[in-house]
């Protein structure tokens, strides 16, 4: 019974301890109809961006709560281009990859952000560009994932923010 006690102690104190080190964040997409490229082959351009909110939101709050423990990060996402472009097949299995090549174009998201400390004090605030020349050296080894360039931008720019 002692053991017992003990154990439920230590993860009490873990679960108080692991929940007040979790940074927050908050996102917000600004007139997401007309952002420059964002498409699935087997989605409406509406179902298309309800996808691209829910996994890039999920993709921030996730890097905020690794990177920026106790902080507020408040995001608002202004543009995105989508990493290369559409596939001319057929739709099909693959239907929602997108071809990057040498020709293809680098993921682009415009961004506006702050961050606050415990306090509520705004240490860093900014509105930045984001995008990645070499994303196709990073491609090749990830898991399949039509969003990974994106998702890969947002989690290297949140890990190099201001603390």
């Amino acid at each position: 019974m002692r053991h017992y006690l003990i154990a439920a102690a230590f993860c009490a104190c873990f679960a108080v301890w692991s929940t007040s080190l979790k940074a927050s964040a908050r996102v917000e997409y600004v007139h997401p109809e007309s952002f420059t490229d964002v498409s699935f082959r087997s989605m409406t351009h509406e179902a298309a961006a309800a996808r691209l909110e829910r996994e890039l939101t999920k993709t921030i709050q996730e890097a905020a709560a690794q990177y920026l423990s106790k902080y507020q990060l408040d995001v608002q996402i202004v543009d995105v281009a989508m990493a290369g472009r559409e596939a001319f097949e057929r739709p099909g299995f693959n239907a929602d990859l997108r071809i990057r090549n040498q020709m293809g174009k680098p993921p682009k998201i415009s961004v506006r952000y702050e961050i606050k400390d415990p306090r509520g004090h705004v240490i860093a605030k900014g509105t930045r560009v984001l995008t990645d020349l070499s994303y196709q050296l990073d491609y090749a080894n990830s898991e399949i994932d039509a969003l990974y360039p994106e998702k890969q931008l947002l989690r290297r720019w949140i890990r190099d923010l201001p603390r």
